[in-house]
């Protein structure tokens, strides 16, 4: 259950900061912690961090973890639907950096 939430909450915080044409590092900034915290999250690798630099993570980025009982609602996503999305969001990227690249532009 955790490992399943840490990368709920890793493609979130992705997704987020894509949207809103953040690169890590100006997240980071933003956040007040390290470009390695924002990568760690995103990969669903949150072990033995901090709940107060999560929390400050989720904030800059206007997103909110809420807890709650499942009273027989739809389920989250499996950990297998998870890695696909995270799949399809680093293909992604490398084709933006590959396009990027072909046209002479920094990514």
């Amino acid at each position: 259950m955790a490992f399943r939430l840490a990368l709920a909450i890793g493609l979130a915080v992705r997704e987020a900061r894509e949207e809103q044409g953040l690169t890590q590092a100006r997240l980071a900034e933003l956040a007040g912690v390290s470009r390695r915290r924002i990568l760690d999250l995103e990969a669903g690798r949150a072990d033995g961090m901090a709940m107060d630099k999560a929390d400050r993570i989720l904030k800059a980025l206007g997103l909110a973890v809420t807890v709650g009982a499942d009273e027989g609602g739809p389920a989250g996503p499996t950990i297998q639907e998870l890695r696909a999305r995270r799949q399809q969001a680093r293909s992604e990227a490398i084709a933006r950096m590959l396009e990027a690249s072909e046209k002479g532009a920094p990514w």
